[in-house]
């Protein structure tokens, strides 16, 4: 089978109904050593890029499905009892007939995870097959669509923290990323990185070493896709980013390769709390590594909103996840004066993965830190990040920088924060406990009112139909004419009872002319 533009292989709507669907296997329009799946008019999965100068990357295809794509095999019967298929879910797929099971056998499978599909991390963002959460956002970028990114819809990608072009670049090993680009001769790193920073358009770049002691210089003019991490053949790449993002403050220290090390966490004396120096970075490979008591554990990810990060451990350390809920400080010898502590989620991948995946053994566990008191310090001078604190002296302990009057240290938001804010935000529990209170007795009160008034209508109504009845025959009418109602016991008249008007409709049947007595000066009587 030679793979060219005239040739297609169309997926079916389901598994029973034929019928052409979504998925479409075809080489790539764009590069003619690239092979694509396409959902409809978005890739869903590409071979290797049109630099590398082949279809295939060894690792990505056995070099006989290459040959049987290519056409380039000089015995066509080996493939007799092969077929290419792509399936209704975008999967494709090499299948071989075992002539000795008599059955189909599955030799090989595209994409193998979400990683492998085209850019499943959005622009800038970047994707681990590794990690339990695939993507994360590179330092200097944030989800563009946070819900969507909570959700575990990554399509959006992220966004720059600022607008600005940028003044200096994240650097970033090992890392694969979409590049349509055509290189140019460098004469070495910093020839290239000026070049990068002429222009705005300029997002990235890498210098990859040639034959001959020559440099090429890789530039990326859009929108950094298909971010992949750990890859062994993959680029040292610099991406263009604000300094303010990335470099080492009194508040955070030095980005990491993909991690941010937020304040309090500290990978050196210069930035972060010396409570929490249990980290260090390994500038070689830009792996950020928490060193606990018993031994060095990889960061995959860090959270600075939920105050967690992830480490990678092995099973046999864990021995399992009932073990490690009850163990797990033993095994990592973090003690209760920690400023660590295990949360309760453990995420085993034993069983979840193939049978070549690396993550098989593998645990990720959470560890939250504890809300840091304030700074140390040593002068006015180490203060200037904590805005309403000034470097003093509390107790027999070291220098802080200590909130001033009026206000109290906010060892969450890191910032001295007036107390009626404080007061503002009390407590759930006594919030709760203050205000179920008051709507109860509230809704009390209401329901009270309501049954009272409902009460006193009826007995109005009850009222009215009482009176109604008394005058509607000649007998009550005759004792009202003799009643004491009509007796003139002075000169300043008779006191002659009045009716609402439903009286009198009802006791004349609605002015019936058969309750017509005859008419006076002032109208008709009844």
């Amino acid at each position: 089978m030679k793979m060219d533009e005239k040739l297609a292989l169309i997926s079916w709507t389901s598994e029973e109904d034929p019928a052409p669907r979504n998925f479409t296997f075809q080489q790539d329009l764009k590069g003619k050593n690239q092979l694509v799946v396409m959902e409809r008019s978005i890739p869903y999965w590409r071979s290797s890029g049109a630099e590398s100068g082949k279809i295939f990357k060894s690792k990505e295809m056995p070099s006989l499905i290459v040959n049987f794509l290519s056409f380039t095999e000089k015995n066509p019967e080996l493939y007799n009892d092969t077929r290419m298929v792509i399936n209704f879910t975008g999967d494709l797929q090499y299948w071989k007939f075992d002539t000795d099971k008599k059955n189909w056998s599955l030799i090989w499978w595209e994409p193998k995870d979400n990683c492998s599909k085209f850019n499943f991390c959005g622009n800038f963002g970047t994707c681990s097959r590794n990690n339990k959460l695939p993507c994360k956002c590179l330092p200097g970028f944030k989800p563009k669509f946070l819900d969507k990114w909570n959700a575990g819809d990554f399509s959006g990608g992220c966004s720059r923290n600022d607008t600005s072009c940028g003044d200096d670049f994240l650097s970033l090993k090992r890392m694969k990323v979409e590049y349509s680009g055509l290189p140019y001769e460098a004469k070495d790193e910093q020839d290239c990185r000026e070049e990068c920073l002429l222009g705005c358009q300029c997002q990235a770049y890498s210098v990859v070493a040639q034959r001959g002691f020559t440099n090429s210089c890789l530039t990326w003019r859009g929108d950094l896709e298909n971010l992949q991490e750990d890859q062994d053949d993959g680029y040292d790449l610099y991406v263009r980013v604000s300094r303010s993002d990335i470099e080492s403050t009194v508040r955070n220290c030095e980005t990491c390769g993909t991690n941010l090390v937020p304040y309090p966490l500290s990978t050196g004396p210069k930035c972060g709390d010396p409570m929490y120096s249990s980290f260090y970075c390994n500038n070689n490979t830009e792996q950020l590594c928490f060193m606990a008591p018993g031994g060095n554990y990889n960061v995959i990810s860090v959270n600075r909103e939920a105050q967690q990060f992830v480490i990678r451990i092995q099973a046999d350390e864990a021995n399992n996840c009932g073990a490690m809920h009850s163990s797990g400080n033993k095994n990592l010898q973090l003690s209760e004066s920690s400023a660590f502590s295990l949360t309760s989620m453990y995420s085993s991948y034993r069983g979840n993965f193939t049978a070549n995946s690396s993550l098989i053994g593998v645990v990720e566990v959470e560890i939250t830190w504890k809300p840091p008191l304030e700074p140390t310090c040593n002068s006015s001078v180490d203060c200037k990040d904590w805005p309403h604190s000034t470097c003093n002296k509390r107790g027999n302990g070291p220098k802080r920088c200590l909130c001033n009057a009026n206000f109290r240290w906010n060892g969450s938001a890191l910032n001295c924060t007036q107390e009626e804010h404080f007061n503002k935000n009390k407590p759930l529990p006594l919030i709760l406990g203050v205000s179920v209170p008051i709507a109860m007795g509230f809704l009390c009160a209401v329901v009270s009112i309501y049954m009272w008034r409902t009460k006193m209508v009826k007995r109005r109504a009850k009222q009215r139909k009482a009176a109604l009845h008394r005058y509607d025959t000649e007998r009550g009418v005759k004792e009202l004419m003799e009643s004491s109602h009509f007796e003139e016991k002075d000169g300043t008249g008779i006191d002659v009872p009045f009716f609402e008007f439903e009286s009198i409709l009802a006791a004349t049947d609605n002015f019936s002319e058969e309750n017509k007595l005859g008419k006076g000066g002032f109208g008709p009587v009844y």
